[in-house]
């Protein structure tokens, strides 16, 4: 038994040529759709911005972190941890500048810095990130059941950021378990996020 399929025929298409009912709810549907996402888009791209390229950002640089990591210990032959004073600061400073690490990594001319572009501050040579308020960037050795990791820490990281880097790393919010952790100061809507990298 065939289907049929009742026709309408605009004017301009000619009487021989027309579109079923349901390419005409089709093609309504489709131009309705544009029309609200582009009114919707226009009132939240700052909070899209804001919200959701920023926390892919705080992903990215967790995992340049990773991969600089891994970098330093094919270059260095230690994890930053044992080229470092031991300062969770420099442990991550030691990624992007010569002068954190102590001796002799630091005077390895052979031996080039993973991440120069890391923004370094101040006499301590600490590394800082950008996001909210800004904050420090830590790293150590963190012991588990699983093994030993370097862990990275961002200090005072936005609470809706962290939630959604969460979400995105572990797959749903789980601000205790999973890869990454949140100290949360609640009074000031910030946390430090802990982010498991490599395994060492």
């Amino acid at each position: 038994m065939k289907a049929r399929y009742m026709k309408w025929t605009l004017p301009w298409l000619g009487s021989t040529k027309g579109l079923a009912t349901d390419e005409i709810i089709l093609v309504t549907t489709m131009v309705s759709s544009l029309g609200v996402m582009g009114a919707v888009g226009v009132a939240w791209d700052d909070v899209y911005t804001r919200t959701f390229a920023h926390h892919q950002n705080l992903v990215e640089e967790l995992r340049q972190i990773e991969s600089a990591n891994a970098s330093f210990y094919r270059s260095y032959k230690v994890w930053p941890s044992s080229a470092t004073d031991g300062d969770w600061g420099r442990n991550v400073a030691a990624l992007g500048d010569k002068s954190a690490m102590r001796y002799p990594y630091n005077s390895m001319a052979t031996s080039a810095v993973p991440l120069p572009d890391l923004k370094i501050e101040g006499k301590d040579r600490v590394a800082v990130h950008n996001f909210g308020d800004g904050g420090r960037i830590m790293q150590r050795v963190k012991r588990s059941r699983s093994g030993d990791y370097m862990e990275i820490i961002f200090e005072n990281v936005p609470l809706s950021m962290a939630k959604k880097a969460d979400e995105l790393i572990d797959g749903e919010y789980t601000p205790t378990t999973g890869r990454v952790s949140l100290d949360v100061n609640t009074a000031k809507n910030q946390v430090n996020l802990k982010y498991l990298a490599n395994k060492i």
